[in-house]
């Protein structure tokens, strides 16, 4: 089994059939049998269009995650109900289970939520476009926006949970894809770690207390998660049994983070 990661593609800065162009170059590159891809893939009235036109270029399947851009000019609830109709190749980790990959290795996955929890939320100067551009996060003020991420990452966390116990459960290595970096420690920009001002919006603490729980319950278990949406290639182990990768990635020029083989 040979498994091609991808994070933060962006295929709605590509040209049209830039997709699909891009899906036949993973499949003559790496001759993968399926492709991960972590979220940032389109926005949402492109979501669709852009993925399928990846995955009839590759002709495997994908598995997938939402990030950020991916609700840009639609809402949380409306984005996910396009990724959950989205079939054939197409399959959306926050609603697939475990996927088996080998009989001892299964790929999870679910996209989180940054949630402010690390760096300095209220004294951070940075005002992400997400604030004006996702429908649920319109309008609010620092205060506000503060709470509903705090309950968009707890929410992710609790439902990752249970995927993931199931996968632990079955399979010795598990494959945790998401999109935002769930430790301080794995959100990578230009070869550093952000700083107290990027932190709150880059990272998802709820998912990684939830990871370092579960790792710490299943010693004999191994689990590498692979993320994205910082743009900056890094890797930290956090745990000898919890390591975190963190994908590079350029606008416009979608490239292949890591070929797997299992």
């Amino acid at each position: 089994m040979r498994l091609a990661w991808i994070t933060d593609p962006h295929f709605n800065f590509l040209p049209p059939f830039g997709a699909h162009a891009f899906g036949q170059y993973v499949a003559k590159e790496t001759e993968c049998d399926a492709v991960v891809l972590t979220g940032d893939i389109a926005e949402s009235k492109s979501l669709e269009q852009a993925s399928k036109g990846f995955a009839d270029g590759l002709g495997k399947h994908v598995y997938f995650v939402l990030g950020n851009h991916d609700y840009y000019g639609g809402s949380i609830e409306g984005t996910r109900i396009i990724a959950r109709r989205l079939s054939g190749n197409l399959r959306w980790l926050h609603s697939a289970g475990a996927v088996q990959l080998n009989q001892e290795t299964a790929l999870v996955g679910h996209e989180g939520w940054y949630d402010a929890q690390y760096g300095d939320p209220m004294g951070s100067r940075v005002w992400m476009s997400d604030f004006d551009l996702i429908e649920d996060l319109r309008g609010l003020t620092r205060q506000e926006l503060v709470i509903k991420l705090f309950y968009l990452g707890r929410e992710a966390a609790q439902e990752a949970r249970i995927v993931l116990a199931e996968a632990l459960a079955h399979y010795s290595k598990i494959l945790m894809a998401t999109h935002y970096p769930p430790f301080h420690d794995a959100c990578w920009h230009e070869g550093s770690i952000s700083n107290k001002e990027w932190l709150p919006w880059f990272t998802c603490k709820a998912m990684g207390d939830m990871l370092l729980a579960s790792a710490e319950e299943h010693l004999d278990r191994q689990i590498l998660v692979l993320c994205g949406h910082s743009h900056g290639p890094g890797k930290v182990d956090i745990l000898p049994n919890l390591k975190v990768w963190t994908g590079g990635a350029q606008y416009g020029a979608p490239e292949i983070a890591h070929v797997f083989d299992f």
